[in-house]
Order: C-alpha cells, then structure tokens, then sequence
C-alpha cells in the first residue's frame, strides 16, 4: 500500500509540472504552501475570482490526467 501511495505522489508532482505556469503556480501555493488566496492573487496579480477559475482548472485538468494514467 505504501508504494502504491508513494507511485501515486509521484504520478500527481508529475502532472502538476505539465500544467501550464500560472495554474501550477496557483495550485501549488494553495495545496502545498498554504498560501491565503488573499497572497496568492498578490503574488500572481490576479482577482480572486480568476484564482478560482484557475485553481478549478488545474485541479480538473490535473485529475483528468491522472486519472487517465492511474486507472486505464
């Protein structure tokens, strides 16, 4: 089980760098950084509405891919 999990780690950092930039960015600083969405559009100079429209993308986009692959 525990490769299975660390196969799967891997399967997901590897998706991620295939985002486009500013998704990984976002998705990254949101779920591993913890970063507020309030820094993050800092940062990124976006509105927090397009945070959202980016971060729904990566993550759509991200388990579409990994899906694919996990599973098929």
């Amino acid at each position: 089980m525990k490769i299975e999990a660390k196969e799967f780690e891997i399967l997901v950092f590897e998706h991620m760098a295939k985002l486009p930039k500013k998704q990984c960015k976002a998705l990254t600083m949101k779920t591993i950084q913890k970063m507020s969405t309030e820094d993050i559009c800092k940062e990124l100079d976006i509105t927090v509405d397009n945070f959202w429209v980016t971060i729904h993308r990566a993550r759509k986009r991200l388990m579409l891919e990994i899906h694919k692959e996990w599973y098929n």
